[in-house]
């Protein structure tokens, strides 16, 4: 379910800004809606499973790939349609996009505010820029 979420939002959007923010922001408002703060099972499972269990590694790494390299090409889309910086490389911002998706889902567990990982959210779109 989560990839066909991923492909909606960054590969089926005519604008990749659009497609990045409506997914980040699709995301913080699902944390939200879980009144439980319940925990995200890839994120717990790098952290706890994958450092001891190579199968649970290489899965972790699959998808992850797979996650940033849908993010990559929505950023080099959007390079190239003029929406995103081209200074630095798509795969590079690509990287920096994911790395505050996992922030902002393990954050979203403890007391921060919804609004404050929005707004995180808005601020990497203005790096992206």
């Amino acid at each position: 379910q989560s990839n066909v979420c991923h492909r909606q939002y960054l590969e089926e959007r005519d604008s990749p800004k659009a497609g990045i923010y409506e997914w980040l922001h699709s995301i913080i408002d699902q944390r939200g809606n879980d009144k439980l703060r319940r925990g995200c099972f890839m994120l717990n499972s790098l952290v706890e499973l994958a450092p001891h269990d190579e199968t649970v590694k290489k899965l972790l790494a699959n998808h992850l790939d797979h996650v940033q390299k849908l993010i990559f090409r929505a950023i080099a889309r959007g390079q190239t349609l003029g929406e995103f910086r081209t200074d630095i490389s798509a795969e590079e911002l690509s990287y920096l996009v994911l790395n505050l998706l996992h922030g902002i889902v393990t954050n979203s567990k403890g007391p921060t505010s919804l609004d404050l990982l929005k707004r995180q959210a808005d601020t990497i779109l203005k790096v992206l820029a």
